[in-house]
């Protein structure tokens, strides 16, 4: 493991997840408070956000197979920084607006999108097939440290500074980031050898059996997440009557929980069984949502704060798992675009679970859209336990053939 390239590569890393974190919380916020908008048009700028997921993971997988891994990383923040930069100018002008907003939205999407399958193609080739459960964890527990502390931030700056003085904060952010990236040479040794298709990607995702299942399995659950957290924050916002503030500090929670769990995912997949920890980690993420949704509205903080502690723990440990087999079992030619494909599939649903959300809400009381949503997610998490990734006893070695026994599958 090359460690002096993983330490510059988190430390930018954790900049911009950072940036993009404060952005994808204060977004939302200021359209529910600086904007008439809709629950119905909440949802959709959350769809907006995620949509270049299903238009442009599959180029993104494209782009890794043919420029550096730096220069991919360095651009997509100058994106972001033009993007926030740009609502920063509206915002102080006086003429921001819901538009503004979506555009800005889908700019950043856009750019992280193209961030996000770099990154998780460059760190297997950094740390090796060995270290990569562990280094997974660690830069996941670095991540819910973010998400922890970054919607928390978000609130306070609406509350302290309004959407004008957010945006120009989370706009000196990016501006460290790009130059951060802009002065930081990394060798990563290439990102592959010999081009590999993103349609090749897609046939690969969905061949093997254990890749196709973890990504099934995270469509499904992201579409839910995305609806009920639009549903909760305009609900919490609006019909209890909760500050920015209160709403980043029950989202931190869930990072919190994150964190933790992110820390102990490899060794309780070690010791207790690799397949069921991950298989036994979205059901009972989706349980903890659905039992705050049952308790009285005078509760909703705190019962939301610790349903989404238990919800990020449970998280943490099927991310970091999941994460290790999807990049530990493609030959190495194949990871841009297997990464690619796979986050097109599993996070293509959050746009449409932001629409849902949102219609939902104007339809039926906040209760009863996060009860149905957190209900709904339950029984389909719970078909996990009918794939094959519930039989793995460890994380498998790098690169099989896909589709094929894994030695250390067993029964039961």
């Amino acid at each position: 493991m090359r460690t002096g390239v993983l330490l510059r590569i988190w430390a930018g890393d954790t900049g911009a997840r950072t940036g993009f974190q404060i952005f994808q919380f204060l977004l939302p916020v200021v359209a529910v408070t600086s904007t008439t908008a809709t629950a119905t048009e909440v949802g959709l700028l959350g769809a907006v956000q995620f949509l270049p997921v299903v238009l442009f993971s599959l180029a993104a997988g494209s782009l890794v197979t043919r420029f550096d891994a730096m220069l991919l990383l360095l651009v997509s923040n100058v994106l972001r920084l033009a993007a926030v930069g740009y609502l920063t100018v509206a915002a102080l002008a006086g003429s921001l607006g819901l538009g503004d907003l979506m555009l800005a939205g889908f700019v950043v999407g856009t750019a992280t999108i193209v961030y996000d399958v770099t990154f998780q193609s460059t760190v297997p080739r950094v740390v090796g097939p060995q270290s990569l459960q562990r280094v997974n964890g660690l830069l996941q527990g670095s991540i819910s440290v973010v998400q922890m502390g970054a919607p928390a931030l978000a609130g306070f700056l609406v509350a302290g500074l309004g959407g004008a003085g957010s945006f120009a904060v989370l706009t000196g952010v990016f501006f460290l980031v790009a130059a951060g990236f802009a002065t930081r040479t990394v060798n990563t040794g290439g990102i592959v050898t010999t081009p590999v298709s993103v349609v090749e990607g897609l046939r690969y995702t969905w061949r093997d059996r254990y890749v196709r299942a973890i990504c099934t399995q995270s469509a499904v659950f992201n579409l839910h997440e995305q609806a009920f957290m639009t549903v909760f924050l305009v609900y919490g916002l609006r019909e209890v009557g909760l500050g920015s503030g209160a709403i980043g500090f029950a989202v931190g929670a869930s990072s919190l929980g994150s964190l933790l769990g992110a820390l102990v995912a490899g060794r309780l997949a070690r010791v207790f069984h690799f397949g069921r920890v991950v298989s036994f980690s979205l059901p009972a993420a989706a349980l903890a949502l659905l039992l705050a949704s049952l308790l009285p509205a005078g509760y909703v903080l705190p019962a939301f704060a610790v349903a989404l502690a238990v919800n990020g723990f449970a998280l943490g440990l099927y991310n970091v798992n999941a994460v290790s087999l999807r990049q530990i079992t493609p030959p190495p030619e194949f990871l841009g675009p297997v990464t690619a494909a796979y986050r097109m599939l599993s996070f293509g649903t959050i746009p449409l679970g932001a629409l849902i959300g949102g219609i939902l809400l104007d339809l039926v009381p906040g209760r009863v859209a996060l009860t149905v949503v957190a209900v709904s997610l339950l029984v389909l998490t719970c078909q996990i336990f009918a794939t094959p990734v519930r039989s793995l006893a460890l994380l498998p070695s790098p690169a099989v053939p896909p589709g094929e026994p894994m030695t250390e599958a067993v029964d039961g």
